[in-house]
């Protein structure tokens, strides 16, 4: 039986074998050194005594483990990772790592891997990693709980450009945004030229904060294979679950389940193997998923969004499967643009609907200009585009509940000749999809939004009363208009999320007066009924 994963062991680290893998073999427990860069390279971004490029990346039960990779200068064999609970001194684990050596072009550097295992569930814990050369600062890593728990994850669109001046500051953004993220998926296209390492450290360092303290899921674009074909480079920075198919066994094709959430990460550059990826698919999502909610991710979307792009291979193998098992999310990019929709037979009134919603975004500076609204592969293969924007960078914060799940694009950066006209730090779009009592899930634009009676007073016929309106990290915005029966008795305007408004008009001082929000095209309507007896 093949390993689920990569495993070190809890033993004196003297003892750790080193086995030879060859760029195309997954059998080994413990991975070897793979030399594949010539000594001596040139490189901007050399490799050190000191660990850089960490990253946390799931395991197959992150309830009780973790996997941590970093890269050092070759020949630090003693490297490891030491952990300890958050606030305390002593260890509670020390895990041996196993190297692979670079595999682009740039001088010897070695890519150290290490599972933290025998963890409690749901608890803090803090880690380092490094060995007698220079260990890294000590950063937070929280396990899962068991179960399924509320938590927010976050997901990217391509970086590829801009690696110094546009991905940074949209990370910051999403990190001053959802301080308390998880998890963060990566759809692909990381970088523009695989074998360029020093773009791979401006990646790393970009979103070093991001990269190091939450669960990094990645899955390869097509720039991961841009002049590195096996692509070994993407390889040697990330170990994932190897739980795939039989006939793709590497770390790019595998799944990760967090609180309740099935995470299945697909090789779309892998058009050959897309109908193996669709069968195990199959398995993994339906027959062998006990989650609540399913998302996946790849790079090439199934409804391209930008102008003069198509992939109707992955459309043919992998769109039936999605609607088949009711996937909940299917997160992709490649086209440098930002879209929504769904299938147009799944629509079930007035901006609802129910099946897989498919998102495309972009997080770099690279932008394609956006297909016409009313006639591209979404309209062309019955598909409604719901939403789309150009020259837009952004990050979505996706929040989960067990019945419910709040997706939110937020904008990070803009390019010139941008389609919106909000500013940085707005919401540019959202939907929740809530689930029934009888496991029914509908899809709704807009966020939740909740009225919040704060204070109310009636003299006579009149009076005013004060409220709150709440979405999740929205302040709603526009008017909110008071009734009774049929009858408007008072509106106001909102101001920070509060408004308000004077009533006149009241015909009995016992009866309710209705509050009404129509929405801003971000929070959804809403209404509170206020008794006024």
């Amino acid at each position: 039986m093949r390993p689920l994963h990569r495993r070190s062991r809890l033993l004196p680290l003297l003892l750790v074998p080193v086995l030879a893998l060859t760029p195309l073999a997954t059998q080994s427990v413990v991975p070897g050194p793979r030399l594949l860069a010539p000594a001596g390279a040139e490189t901007d971004d050399p490799a050190t005594g000191v660990p850089d490029r960490i990253v946390l990346n799931p395991t197959e039960d992150t309830a009780t483990s973790a996997m941590v990779t970093w890269r050092t200068a070759a020949g630090l064999d003693d490297h490891r990772a030491q952990v300890r609970r958050a606030g305390e001194r002593t260890l509670v684990g020390e895990y041996p790592s196993w190297n692979e050596e670079s595999a682009m072009s740039q001088p010897e550097a070695e890519h150290h891997s290490a599972l933290m295992d025998g963890l409690a569930p749901g608890t803090a814990y803090e880690y380092r990693v490094g060995g007698e050369a220079g260990w890294s600062r000590w950063r937070p890593v929280r396990t899962a709980a068991e179960g399924s728990e509320p938590f927010t994850f976050l997901y990217f669109g391509d970086a590829q450009n801009g690696l110094t001046d546009r991905w940074p500051p949209v990370v910051r953004r999403a990190l001053r945004g959802e301080p308390d993220a998880r998890l963060t998926l990566h759809e692909g296209d990381q970088i523009n030229e695989a074998d360029n390492d020093p773009e791979w450290g401006d990646w790393f360092r970009g979103a070093e904060r991001l990269l190091t303290s939450t669960l990094t899921l990645t899955s390869p674009g097509n720039h991961e294979y841009s002049g590195n074909q096996f692509i070994t480079g993407y390889r040697a920075h990330y170990e994932y679950p190897l739980n795939g198919p039989p006939l793709l066994r590497h770390e790019d094709v595998y799944y990760a389940d967090y609180q309740g959430v099935r995470f299945i990460g697909l090789n779309a550059n892998q058009q050959l193997g897309a109908p193996d990826q669709a069968i195990w698919l199959r398995r993994i999502a339906l027959t062998e998923n006990p989650m609540d909610w399913t998302v996946v991710f790849f790079h090439h979307p199934v409804f391209s969004a930008s102008e003069g792009r198509d992939n109707p291979q992955l459309r043919a193998f992998w769109l039936p499967t999605f609607e088949e098992l009711g996937i909940d999310l299917v997160l992709q990019g490649h086209d440098h643009t930002y879209a929504r929709g769904h299938l147009t037979e799944n629509e079930t009134g007035p901006g609802t609907h129910v099946g897989p919603t498919y998102v495309v975004s972009v997080a770099g500076s690279k932008y394609y200009d956006l297909a016409l609204a009313d006639d591209n592969v979404w309209t062309q293969n019955d598909a409604t585009r719901v939403l789309a924007h150009g020259r837009t960078s952004t990050y979505q914060a996706i929040s989960v509940s067990q019945d419910r799940l709040v997706y939110r694009s937020v904008i990070g950066a803009k390019g010139e000749g941008s389609t919106t006209d909000r500013e940085r730090g707005d919401l540019l779009d959202a939907f929740t999809i809530t689930r029934g009592e009888d496991g029914t899930k509908v899809v709704e634009g807009g966020l939740p939004t909740r009225v919040k009676v704060q204070r109310t007073r009636v003299q006579g016929r009149s009076g005013f009363v004060v409220a709150r309106l709440l979405a999740p990290r929205h302040r709603p915005t526009g008017r909110v208009t008071a009734w009774v029966g049929e009858e408007k008795v008072g509106a106001g305007r909102l101001r920070n999320g509060r408004v308000r408004i004077t009533l006149r008009g009241l015909p009995r001082r016992d009866q309710a007066v209705e509050l009404r929000y129509s929405g801003d095209g971000r929070a959804r309507a809403a209404t509170r009924a206020v008794p006024l007896g």
